[in-house]
């Protein structure tokens, strides 16, 4: 399993090609960003990036996992989005505050 922020710290690099600039966007330390990019190619066991002094890009592996992990992103606040929907909605006595 995979944590989605791992998952968004991947995407972050990814686009920026800076694991500072990533973690400046998703507002969390660079340790951590690197910590998140470390875990995933440690389950993966493949690089998923490619790091210079000069910018990362990403391995042929990252570029798969890239089209996946847009997805997975997108599902899960598609899947947000509708169970606040869902919230906003009067089910007869059904309360969402009691769960």
């Amino acid at each position: 399993m995979v944590d989605l922020f791992f998952v968004k710290s991947f995407i972050a690099v990814a686009e920026t090609g800076s694991f500072r600039v990533a973690a400046e966007r998703n507002n969390i330390s660079q340790p951590a960003v690197t910590q998140h990019i470390h875990l995933l190619e440690k389950k993966f066991q493949c690089f998923l990036f490619e790091r210079s002094s000069r910018k990362t890009t990403l391995t042929p592996a990252g570029k798969v996992f890239y089209i996946y992990a847009q997805q997975m992103l997108e599902a899960y606040q598609t899947a947000f989005s509708e169970i606040e929907k869902m919230k906003n909605l009067s089910i007869g006595s059904f309360s969402w505050a009691s769960i």
